[in-house]
């Protein structure tokens, strides 16, 4: 997974990724992941770190998820089809 937000945050054109943190041997992981799929491109492209719960800009990305993990399980589909209605986010099947 960190593979393909590596590669979302580049086709984007972001320049700072946060990845809500949790335990070292994670984050350490993911840090290895990173360099090794940026490797033969010179480095990971952008800067990146780990961040706590207590940072606010991670609480969207978590708002999202909750919305589309209740959607995708059947449990409360307002949330997600409020933010596909405004044009938050959209659904791709592939």
């Amino acid at each position: 997974m960190i593979r393909l937000l590596a590669d979302f945050t580049v086709n984007e054109g972001a320049t700072h990724l946060m990845i809500e943190g949790s335990d070292q041997a994670t984050m350490t992981r993911d840090r290895a992941e990173l360099l090794d799929h940026h490797r033969n491109d010179g480095g990971v492209p952008f800067a990146y770190d780990w961040r706590t719960k207590s940072e606010p800009l991670l609480w969207i990305a978590d708002a999202v998820a909750r919305a589309t993990g209740e959607w995708v399980a059947g449990k409360n589909l307002s949330w997600f089809d409020q933010l596909q209605s405004r044009s938050v986010l959209t659904l791709h099947f592939v």
